[in-house]
C-alpha cells in the first residue's frame, strides 16, 4: 500500500479558507461579500453602532485598524457582527482569579479551523497553577468545554471557580 501526502497548504491558503467557509456572507437577500475588506466594512459599520454619537466616525476607525491588521476580532464577532438580530458577539476565553487585576487575565488564542489544542490547554492549567493529575485533569476540562462551546454555538462559558 502507497500511501501519498498532500502538500501542507499556505498560511494563505489557510486563511482563505477560513474566511471562505466560517466568516464570509453568503447569506440570501444580504449582499454577497467579495472581498475581505467587504467583510471588514460589515463588522465596523456593526461595532461602531455601539459609538451613538458618531458611528460613522468609529466605523472608518475601526474599519482602518482591520483593513491595516492592528486590529483582527474574534470569530464569533466576524462571523456574527452585521448578519442580523439575535447573534452574539462575545467569545470564549479561560481566566484564573483576578483579585481586581485585570492583567492576571490569562489569553490563549485559538485558531478557529483547529480549536484548542492540547499543549495550549496545558500551558493555561500550569498558568493557573495546577499541578500534578491536576494539570491532565484541567486539560481534559478545557478541551471539553471548548469543544461545546464551538459545537452548541455557546456564546459564553465560564466555569468560576473551578474547584
Amino acid at each position: 500500500m502507497t500511501i501519498q501526502s498532500q502538500p501542507a497548504a499556505s498560511s494563505a491558503e489557510l486563511a482563505e479558507f477560513a474566511w471562505e467557509t466560517r466568516y464570509r456572507r453568503h447569506s440570501p437577500g444580504a449582499s454577497e461579500e467579495s472581498s475581505l475588506n467587504d467583510t471588514w466594512l460589515r463588522v465596523a459599520q456593526c461595532v461602531a453602532q455601539a459609538e451613538a454619537a458618531s458611528p460613522d466616525r468609529f466605523a472608518d476607525v475601526f474599519h482602518r485598524a482591520m483593513a491595516d491588521l492592528r486590529f483582527l476580532p474574534g470569530g464569533r464577532v466576524l462571523a456574527n457582527a452585521g448578519a442580523g438580530p439575535q447573534r452574539t458577539l462575545f467569545n470564549c476565553f479561560v481566566m484564573g482569579e483576578l483579585h481586581d487585576n485585570p492583567d492576571a487575565i490569562i489569553k490563549e488564542p485559538i485558531h478557529p479551523l483547529l480549536g484548542l489544542q492540547p499543549c495550549q490547554a496545558r500551558r493555561v492549567a500550569f498558568d493557573l497553577g495546577f499541578t500534578g493529575k491536576q494539570v491532565n485533569q484541567a486539560v481534559a476540562i478545557m478541551l471539553a468545554l471548548s469543544k461545546l462551546y464551538a459545537a452548541r454555538d455557546c456564546s459564553l462559558a465560564e466555569i468560576n471557580p473551578l474547584i
